[in-house]
């Protein structure tokens, strides 16, 4: 190979080589400017599921609902005395009257107390209803069902308030459904946020 032909490779070589450098930095620098990552969140799918317990009572509300399971206006204006004396001794607040039944402010007295006395006045527990909303406490782990499959869950909050159509004793135990929505990817409480419902 003569010297011209190979001056000629070598300045093709160079240029070649320099080519190669130039279009890799331009691949591989940013010049300055932010680098962008983008990340695709997973979404979050949701199941109702229930799970069924015992609760203790732990106190009422000072609210109390009387309603009457027969017409007898005997009954009824014998509760109507009893309210009107437990008013005026302060044991009841207030007590008003609505399509046949009673909503009763208590002040002395539990709703299960007052239930205890009307029906001693009336001689009979199957005259009147008296109904009020219970705090109750729930066991700490409770055990939910999807598709028969149990799924135990740990509840951050045991203190609950559920509705009672007919009261009991506070320390009773009583039949209650947790109702909620789950997530499925890692079986935590939606929101922590759930229902409980009285079986009675």
């Amino acid at each position: 190979m003569d010297e011209k032909k190979r001056r000629l490779v070598f300045l093709f070589g160079g240029i070649l080589v320099a080519i190669i450098f130039l279009s890799s930095y331009a691949a591989f620098s940013n010049n300055g400017s932010p680098t962008t990552v983008t990340t695709t969140a997973k979404s979050q799918s949701t199941v109702f599921v229930t799970g069924y317990t015992n609760a203790i009572i732990t106190n009422y509300s000072d609210v109390a609902y009387v309603s009457f399971t027969n017409n007898s206006n005997s009954v009824k204006n014998i509760v109507a005395n009893s309210l009107s004396n437990l008013q005026a001794n302060g044991t009841v607040v207030d007590s008003i009257l609505t399509n046949d039944s009673y909503q009763v402010v208590l002040s002395g007295i539990s709703p299960y107390d007052l239930q205890q006395l009307l029906y001693k006045q009336t001689n009979s527990a199957n005259y009147i209803t008296v109904s009020s909303t219970a705090d109750v406490k729930l066991p700490q782990t409770i055990t939910f069902t999807y598709s028969n499959v149990p799924i135990n869950l740990h509840l951050t909050t045991t203190n609950y308030s559920v509705y009672l159509s007919n009261v009991k004793t506070i320390g009773s135990t009583i039949n209650v459904t947790i109702s909620t929505l789950l997530y499925t990817n890692n079986e935590s409480i939606y929101n922590n946020q759930f229902r409980v419902s009285y079986n009675g």
